[in-house]
């Protein structure tokens, strides 16, 4: 666990010597095995905040914003927002910022897909990677009868 994180808060990581911050929900306790929660596109960590309470439970769950989603960093320069520049992000976080193995991944929707694709390819995650799972696209805000176009 790096050093400056409290393992059950939001807050934000540096990633990046040119001041980079990605934001990240944790919830449960570091023992468990590690979960990381990757959102879609145009969405944010919020997509889980329903479930961190029972998956905490089993799993020390790691949400966090990819850059320019979020609260995490919104950069100016173009590259930052690739797969590639996700991937390596994420590797970061998970290697060298909390030292995770053996990390189950879910992932949403066709830009999830392609983050855990490339996730599954990198030198260092490939091997820290334990099991995945894809979502289809959630509607993970709850609907009542009061919203509109539901009557």
């Amino acid at each position: 666990m790096g050093t400056s994180l409290l393992p059950c808060s939001d807050q934000h990581v540096p990633l990046h010597s040119v001041g980079r911050r990605i934001w990240c929900r944790f919830a449960g306790t570091p023992e468990n095995p590690p979960l990381l929660l990757l959102h879609g596109e145009w969405q944010s960590s919020a997509v889980f905040t329903p479930y961190f309470e029972s998956l905490s439970r089993h799993y020390y769950v790691v949400a966090p914003d990819l850059l320019g989603h979020g609260f995490s960093s919104k950069p100016a320069e173009q590259s930052a927002y690739t797969i590639s520049a996700w991937v390596e992000d994420l590797a970061s976080l998970c290697d060298t910022t909390l030292h995770l193995d053996d990390i189950h991944v879910v992932a949403v929707g066709r830009f999830g897909l392609c983050v855990l694709d490339a996730l599954q390819w990198h030198v260092v995650m490939a091997e820290r990677l334990r099991g995945f799972a894809l979502l289809p696209f959630p509607c993970a805000y709850p609907l009542s009868p009061e919203a509109p176009g539901l009557n």
